[in-house]
């Protein structure tokens, strides 16, 4: 698939919508309970940009991008957990899609060595305070 630039987050969700595993996924995404987790490693050694996306009742999906800039194309990946120790945002861009929603939360665990976990920050609209100070 050839996608249009990456440039923000909204991108990037638009992206990512018509790649929803379910349709409760799907509506998830369309409620704007999403988390941009931000760039990885992936497996393939190319960029990997991934979402969470947390239903009304708790079930999360994570959502990958892995993307090959030189030829312009991209592949959808469904992970079941997260390698904090490859994330790799805020180190070569300054694109929030490559960031994450969390940068600073998300690098403190990459520093910290948490290798996989389910876990992520809250969801926007969950009423819990944003670590990082950044709007969505």
């Amino acid at each position: 698939m050839r996608p249009k630039p990456l440039r923000s987050r909204d991108d990037l969700l638009a992206l990512v919508t018509p790649h929803a595993p379910s349709a409760a996924c799907k509506r998830a995404i369309l409620e704007d309970r999403i988390l941009v987790l931000g760039s990885f490693i992936a497996p393939g050694g190319f960029p990997q940009l991934v979402v969470s996306v947390t239903s009304y009742h708790g079930r999360t999906w994570f959502i990958g991008l892995e993307i090959d800039e030189e030829e312009y194309e991209f592949r959808i990946l469904y992970p079941k957990s997260i390698t904090w120790s490859q994330w790799t945002g805020g180190r070569y861009r300054k694109n929030e899609a490559y960031d994450g929603d969390y940068p600073n939360t998300f690098a403190k665990w990459r520093d910290d060595g948490v290798t996989h976990t389910t876990e992520t920050p809250p969801c926007p609209g969950s009423g819990k305070a944003n670590p990082n100070g950044r709007s969505h």
